[in-house]
């Protein structure tokens, strides 16, 4: 799966039933986790965007994009509350760290710039897992 069809998974598991079959946790006023139990994912929204998909099996947080220092701060909260192990950052970092184990932050996983410009050429595929628990009508 590519970064694209995750962040596209992730709107339409949003916007399918997101006022009926899932419950709400506020991470701080402005931030709302999404809890989607028949999917085993939680969505992560701050302010008016929707920044990242958690998927339970694998205790992973996947951020989609560059976000303020306050987003940030929503998107390290949420991994703590839902006890995520990793989060795993989609998009080229300035300091080319693509995975941040919680509880070893003073080692991120840091690429070359050769292997990050590699990560966006295929569009992140490797970093993202192909299985989920999602309806195919979700995924495409």
């Amino acid at each position: 799966m590519t970064r694209r069809e995750l962040i596209r998974m992730a709107h339409r598991i949003w916007s399918s039933n997101w006022l009926d079959n899932q419950h709400e946790t506020a991470v701080t006023a402005k931030s709302t986790l999404y809890h989607y139990n028949a999917y085993g994912v939680d969505l992560l929204q701050s302010y008016d965007t929707l920044v990242g998909i958690y998927k339970r099996d694998t205790a992973a947080l996947y951020v989609f994009g560059t976000y303020s220092h306050t987003t940030v701060k929503h998107i390290y909260k949420a991994a703590k509350m839902l006890n995520a192990i990793r989060i795993t950052w989609l998009y080229p970092r300035r300091d080319r760290i693509v995975e941040t184990v919680l509880y070893d932050l003073k080692n991120p996983f840091r690429v070359t710039s050769k292997e990050l410009q590699l990560l966006c050429d295929c569009d992140w595929k490797p970093e993202i897992p192909t299985k989920w628990n999602v309806p195919e009508n979700l995924m495409t």
